[in-house]
């Protein structure tokens, strides 16, 4: 917990949920894309790797920060 400028509580998280959800999203992406051949793997990864920043990026969880 950290204090914000206003003096109230604040939840700062140990791991950056961006990151890992893109790196979880790239590591399912790869593998789906594997069964479309090299160039699947490749934008399967990418593609799940943005996506999966994305969601990581506007999902938390489940704590209420107030």
């Amino acid at each position: 917990m950290r204090q914000s400028e206003k003096g109230r509580p604040r939840l700062q998280y140990s791991v950056g949920q961006t990151s890992s959800g893109a790196w979880s999203g790239g590591f399912w992406g790869f593998l789906i894309g594997v069964f479309f051949g090299p160039l699947g793997s490749v934008s399967g990864g990418e593609g799940g790797a943005g996506i999966g920043a994305l969601s990581g990026y506007l999902t938390g969880y489940g704590i209420n920060d107030d």
